[in-house]
């Protein structure tokens, strides 16, 4: 009977929870959001005023009398599925609209000219499927009476997606639209010029001007559906009579892009919560990744930072997005990712993909390591070895037994001639992660290389980082010379390299410069986001500069930091779509123009990394422990709750468990890894609301533990052993902070946006 009664209680806490958390809110004064398809080199931009941008044009679908400056809310289906719904208001009733891209498999292919964007600028011409956005509109009219519904579709040529030279290297063949006129084709049901096609439409279009105008009469409470096809790349008219003719067609597709992420999901790692805003986060950013951020060209993948302005590739993002891909385990994609990592080496043996960004030779080493120590690949990591034994030779002559060398500014170096923290932290992390690969395949002659050096280098890091009160961006500290005088945070500036040491082999997120760098850090903050270092700008906020931050603060049990910069910085500061950028005026609520829009690839990996480190985290491999459940937040842990974390990748192979709370008892069931290297087990976290008292091992007792480190309280946890199944935790609970998404953007809304 208590069993019944508890279970009844957890599903009405769920529905609640669903219903409750389930709010419709854009931060952004202008919100951005993209369509495309896994792997496919280009991305539809949508925006809120019902414009979808392609190649071609501009393309706009407005009721009748509509301003076309009207703004809608943007959303995913049920937040798991890359398909975009909004509503319009039209004539007495209202119309959905649902978009979603896929490609047409049968499709003429069309001539594109790619750059692999690497340092030695190579190219090459491959012929590709054309990606249809497939939209519909479902009118309904809610008046009493018969009404007639119009739509406009308005279409203006050269108004698409910005070809910028400074960050786009991508060219396209056979499109010199200039001069061009458009009209109705015969079947008077696609828009375009000559044999190309723009748009067709599953109803009879008019011309009106620059687009075509759809009219239909309603019955009272009756509804009907438009389809409209728009393709990324004009197409042949035998496409769009295809489309047009084949039975069921836009049902077709809608139902293939759902069965295909409801079944790459079960294969993924996930992880279920009783809060609906964080997971649909945790989704969007799995999709953003895979189908705006990574280009499949040839046999090549590469991983752009963000498929519209950083539409290239840079090794610093991509490094942070390759494993948030081998976190999910989405390996065979990984691996082939960091195929076109090694591909890019300079002749010298360099990984990069700019010129002087020098932390970005470490930073791959450091997803190599971390994908050989997730995905256990040895075959892999054999083939791969001789890049990454030149990439630490040219490393080792490069410093030449000391620091790296003083390096000329590069997009965010805010330092002239400097000896750079972050490319040491990003050199060393990058040893130890080739170490991880040289040890996998039992190159003991290169481990030993490697061992002995890095030793060495590790122990001159600290040994002069400890010269200071702070971490500082550079080793000349106050003496260094500004890129730019004025900079945020005095002439010396601020680089983000330097808050990149929580990756580090090495433990010094105890030490009092950690502290301090910190405490300096967050002075600076502003809604729970730490400002871009750039021209004294406080009110240009960086989102994933923060995530750093953030981490370190987790490692450290700072509870409260990482749950006000979890919601009040990175859940608030999203689209309604679950987008985040890289930087954006707090003041405006918009990005930086021309470029920094939604979405960005690195926000999306490193939320990815955040939020599965909050449940399942190795902490340096130092102790062969996984910590579980290092955050949670209140509303995760009311009676009747559970969470589930289902596939985790980890270095000591994939786990899974169930946490049920009740309400002075939680009960844990570990389904524990299958550990190809010694596992000693788990360190098992309760937030600071929930006062351990005992804890139970399959029926034994675990002691308490209570520490504090270096003036960091860690509270109590307990230790689990790693043959452990079914634990059970016992707790009082305390007054719990009083946060959640709905509650943080109803106190931001209150604050900020009076009417």
């Amino acid at each position: 009977m208590c069993f019944i009664r508890t279970k009844i209680l957890f599903i009405l806490f769920f529905l609640f929870a669903r219903s409750a958390f389930s709010i419709d809110f854009d931060y952004y004064s202008n919100p951005v959001t993209a369509l495309s398809e896994i792997g496919y080199p280009e991305e539809t931009q949508v925006l809120s005023n019902s414009v979808f941008r392609t190649l071609c044009g501009h393309f706009q679908i407005l009721p009748d009398g509509a301003d076309p400056r009207t703004s809608y809310t943007l959303s995913f289906e049920e937040g798991r599925y890359p398909i975009i719904r909004y509503e319009m208001p039209c004539n007495g009733g209202r119309a959905f609209v649902t978009a979603f891209a896929s490609v047409m498999p049968n499709s003429q292919k069309v001539a594109y000219k790619a750059s692999t964007i690497n340092l030695r600028g190579e190219f090459e011409i491959i012929k590709i499927r054309n990606l249809i956005n497939f939209i519909r509109i479902q009118a309904e009219n809610k008046s009493d009476v018969k009404r007639d519904f119009h739509f406009q579709f308005s279409y203006s040529f050269g108004a698409g997606i910005p070809m910028q030279v400074d960050y786009q290297s991508k060219e396209f063949i056979y499109y010199d639209w200039k001069g061009r006129h458009f009209d109705v084709l015969e079947d008077r049901r696609t828009f375009g010029e000559g044999k190309e096609v723009l748009f067709a439409s599953s109803h009879n279009l008019a011309v009106s001007g620059g687009g075509a105008r759809i009219s239909i009469s309603l019955d009272p409470a009756e509804k009907k559906d438009i389809h409209i096809f728009l393709p990324y790349f004009s197409m042949t008219r035998a496409d769009a009579q295809a489309l047009l003719s084949a039975p069921d067609v836009w049902q077709k597709y809608y139902d293939a892009k759902r069965k295909f992420w409801d079944d790459r999901r079960a294969q993924a790692f996930t992880v279920f919560i009783p809060e609906k805003k964080p997971m649909d986060v945790f989704y969007a950013s799995h999709w953003y990744l895979l189908e705006t951020c990574l280009d499949n060209i040839g046999k090549r993948w590469i991983l752009r930072a963000n498929p519209f302005q950083y539409d290239q590739f840079y090794m610093r993002d991509g490094t942070f997005q390759v494993r948030a891909m081998d976190l999910l385990g989405e390996h065979e994609i990984a691996k082939k990712c960091l195929d076109f990592f090694i591909e890019s080496r300079d002749n010298d043996g360099r990984l990069a993909s700019q010129p002087e960004q020098y932390d970005a030779n470490g930073m791959a080493l450091y997803a190599i390591g971390q994908h050989v120590l997730l995905t256990k690949d040895k075959t892999w990591a054999k083939r791969v070895l001789p890049a990454v034994r030149k990439s630490v030779r040219w490393l080792e002559k490069y410093r030449n037994g000391g620091l790296m060398p003083p390096s000329s500014m590069n997009d965010n170096e805010m330092l002239k001639n400097a000896r750079l923290v972050g490319h040491n932290i990003w050199a060393a992390n990058g040893l130890f992660h080739a170490f991880i690969l040289a040890q996998a395949v039992g190159a003991k002659e290169f481990m030993d290389e490697i061992g002995e050096s890095s030793g060495k280098y590790v122990t001159l890091l600290i040994n002069e980082l400890q010269k200071f009160d702070r971490i500082p961006p550079s080793f000349e500290y106050m003496d260094a010379e500004a890129y730019a005088p004025g900079r945020f945070g005095m002439k010396y500036g601020f680089d983000w390299g330097n808050l990149s040491m929580i990756y580090t082999p090495f433990d010094i997120w105890d030490f009092p410069i950690m502290t301090n760098t910190l405490d300096y850090c967050r002075k600076y903050y502003r809604e729970g986001l730490f400002p871009y270092p750039e021209r004294g700008y406080e009110d240009q906020l960086h989102h994933y500069l923060s995530f750093d931050i953030t981490l370190t603060s987790l490692v450290r049990r700072e509870y409260n930091d990482v749950l006000n910069d979890f919601y009040t910085g990175y859940l608030l500061h999203t689209t309604n779509c679950h987008a985040g950028c890289e930087r954006f005026d707090r003041r405006t609520r918009d990005y930086i123009p021309p470029s920094n829009i939604t979405p960005h690839g690195t926000f999306a990996a490193k939320y990815i990394a955040l939020f599965r480190n909050f449940f399942v985290m190795e902490h340096h491999l130092y102790d062969k422990k996984l910590r579980l459940c290092s955050f949670l937040a209140p509303d995760w842990c009311a009676a009747g709750a559970q969470i589930k974390v289902e596939r985790a990748p980890t270095a000591f192979g994939r786990i899974s468990f169930h946490l049920d709370f009740f309400e002075e008892n939680a009960l844990l069931q570990i389904s524990p890894p299958k550990a190809e290297r010694d596992f000693n087990g788990y360190i098992f976290y309760l937030p600071p609301f929930l006062e351990m008292t005992k804890a139970l091992s399959d029926g034994r007792d675990l002691p308490m533990i209570e520490k504090t480190v270096a003036a960091i309280p860690f509270g109590r946890y307990v230790e689990i052993p790693s043959n452990a199944r079914r634990v059970e935790i016992f707790f009082k609970r305390n007054p719990a902070p009083n946060v959640n998404y709905e509650k943080t953007v109803q106190k931001y809304i209150s604050k900020n946006r009076q009417p």
